[in-house]
């Protein structure tokens, strides 16, 4: 007998009035009729995540934060205040 095929299925949206949990559910329900499914149901809303971020990616006050700084990803960064020149 080969072993079930393990499922993770991530509930990402933690905002007031989410759909997520209602397809979390129906699938939940659709899986427990396989004998060849094993489903873990991870909620984000259940997880103790700073509701939001500052701009250098620290947790909001009252949340750890980890020891080493972390970089600004490109999609964080100031705008550039340089005109694009275009194209010839």
């Amino acid at each position: 007998m080969t072993s079930p095929l393990r499922i993770a299925l991530i509930v990402a949206s933690t905002r007031n009035g989410r759909f997520g949990p209602t397809v979390a559910r129906w699938f939940e329900t659709v899986a427990a009729t396989r004998t060849d499914i094993e489903l873990t149901v991870l909620d984000l809303a259940d997880a103790d995540l700073p509701a939001h971020w500052t701009r250098d990616l620290a947790p909001a006050p009252g949340h750890s934060s980890s020891s080493s700084p972390q970089p600004t990803p490109t999609c964080c960064a100031p705008p550039s205040t340089t005109t694009p020149s275009p194209p010839h």
